[in-house]
């Protein structure tokens, strides 16, 4: 039996996770389990950290070894099961290492001494599976590469639907926390806005798990000159997102630091040429088809925003070549690849 361990989450993980069970379950049939965490943000703190302790506690007596247990992320407070032996088979899905979550408190050796806890771990990227045999010391046959895929049903060209908005615009993905680097991209789009007068950036998803990261985004447009001409939709369902992706002149997505870089794929997926971090993650994902940059300059980031504004047959190729790199990404293979992964 396998056991998938995940919570309630908005962000991309939480996608992965609902994307994955739905797989799981058509593939693995009774044989599959979820063990699911429900922690509701109107709750107040205290009640919230009681709630994590209790399915920590729960979790862990379920646990047993006739049973194969997947954890979907390291960082989170259920991942600290794999710290008591109970002879089951413990597997985890690996986006990328950082001291985040429970770790920015916890002393930074138990990081790696928690992954390597781990029986099996399926990585996202050729480039977290580094970390993982570099940066904590999991034995190289410990690990296993498992690309995440997307939503085809969703994320496709819509040439014929109407724009979402008017005129022409940008388009960000994503939270507001700092390895995002909304501070670098944004200071770029002010360069591109100068030049681009009725240019906009829409901004999609909350800030994140802290809610000042937003008030820091809006002060910083603010000295920038740009808030007026930020249009921020909060969280929106995947076939509405496939319309922004659509009707934007580029996704923008300049972070600093992923495991798979789900935007990135869904903008291909839909026909929207890509400006993304040359980070070796995005650039694994894209095969090298869309335009990469310096995360850390702004100058080049607005360099390349304007060469594709500018250059209709690079749009063009950029357009084409997106949805043929994003069509080997999908659910139903990544989820047959966990379950073939399992060790028998």
């Amino acid at each position: 039996m396998l056991a998938f361990v995940t919570e309630t989450r908005t962000d991309a993980i939480g996608r992965c996770n609902e994307a994955l069970w739905a797989e799981f379950q058509r593939q693995g049939g009774q044989n599959v389990q979820r063990w699911h965490c429900t922690i509701s943000r109107e709750s107040g703190r205290v009640s919230r950290a009681a709630r994590r302790i209790l399915d920590l506690v729960l979790i862990t007596w379920r646990r047993s070894s006739r049973a194969t247990v997947l954890i979907s992320d390291p960082y989170s407070l259920q991942a600290l099961t794999a710290f008591i032996p109970r002879g089951d088979r413990l597997l985890l899905l690996f986006a990328h290492f950082e001291y985040t979550g429970l770790f920015r408190f916890l002393p930074r050796i138990l990081l790696p001494i928690l992954l390597r806890r781990f029986d099996l771990i399926f990585s996202m990227s050729e480039f977290s599976k580094r970390q993982l045999v570099e940066l904590a010391g999991v034995p190289a046959r410990r690990t296993t590469l498992t690309r995440m895929g997307i939503d085809h049903g969703s994320f496709r060209p819509l040439p014929n639907s109407a724009s979402p908005v008017q005129g022409d615009y940008l388009i960000y993905v994503g939270t507001e926390t700092k390895r995002k680097n909304i501070k670098r991209m944004l200071e770029a789009i002010a360069l591109v806005m100068e030049q681009k007068a009725d240019l906009i950036l829409v901004k999609v998803g909350g800030p994140g798990a802290d809610p000042s990261d937003r008030e820091q985004t809006w002060a910083l447009a603010e000295k920038l000159g740009i808030q007026k001409r930020i249009h921020f939709t909060g969280q929106i369902t995947d076939d509405t997102l496939a319309h922004f992706y659509t009707h934007a002149r580029a996704l923008v997505f300049v972070t600093l630091m992923e495991g798979f870089g789900f935007p990135v794929a869904e903008a291909m997926s839909c026909g929207c040429p890509v400006i993304a971090s040359a980070i070796p993650t995005l650039m694994e994902l894209t095969q090298g088809s869309q335009l990469h940059v310096d995360p850390h300059n702004p100058d080049e980031i607005a360099g390349a925003v304007l060469r594709l504004l500018g250059d209709p047959s690079l749009e063009a190729q950029l357009k084409a070549d997106g949805p043929r790199i994003a069509a080997s990404l999908n659910w139903e293979d990544t989820a047959r690849r966990f379950i073939e992964g399992i060790p028998g």
